[in-house]
């Protein structure tokens, strides 16, 4: 008899360990930094995603050289953004009265295509460098124009778009 109950109780022990191991979460395993960015970026959408509606700037914009932009008496300095984009700062949907005072210079914006649903709506990605931190911080924007359709190019895309999603994500290290 009592094997018989130390059998069944090292049958419940082994059925219930496997139990919570199938249960555990896979580890993600990414080749590099730009598929581990990819990843954080979709689930951040899921996760923070609500939409939002900002306003256009309204003050004066002037175009200091072909990478800083003052928007009234504040300025935002580009590095590696891409000439086709530009038009997001020209058109006043990104300026730094929405992203803080602090703002040092924005580089690495670019489109998360596989994150676009729709053609009526693009999502971006940057990294903002604030003065006195070291580390740069990832932020997500989406833009969103009704008129849009598969056809239409980026430049039109923006100059029709309005900003309807901005969030600070996470800090690159």
């Amino acid at each position: 008899m009592k094997r018989l109950l130390l059998l069944l109780t090292s049958l419940l022990f082994v059925v219930t360990t496997n139990a919570q191991n199938d249960s555990q979460t896979e580890k993600k395993v990414f080749a590099n930094q730009g598929e581990q960015e990819k990843y954080w970026a979709e689930v951040f959408f899921k996760d923070h995603y609500s939409a939002q509606s900002y306003p256009e700037f309204s003050g004066k914009i002037t175009e200091i050289d072909f990478n800083t932009f003052k928007f009234d008496d504040k300025v935002i300095v580009l590095d590696n953004i891409n000439r086709s984009l530009k038009p997001i700062f020209l058109k006043g949907l990104l300026y730094p009265q929405i992203i803080g005072d602090e703002i040092s210079f924005i580089s690495s914006l670019e489109e998360l295509k596989f994150l676009s649903t729709s053609p009526k709506v693009k999502r971006f990605k940057f990294w903002l460098f604030n003065k006195n931190v070291s580390n740069p911080t990832v932020y997500l924007l989406e833009i969103t124009s009704e008129q849009a359709t598969e056809k239409t190019d980026i430049k039109t895309f923006i100059e029709n778009g309005k900003l309807t999603f901005l969030k600070k994500g996470w800090t690159i290290i």
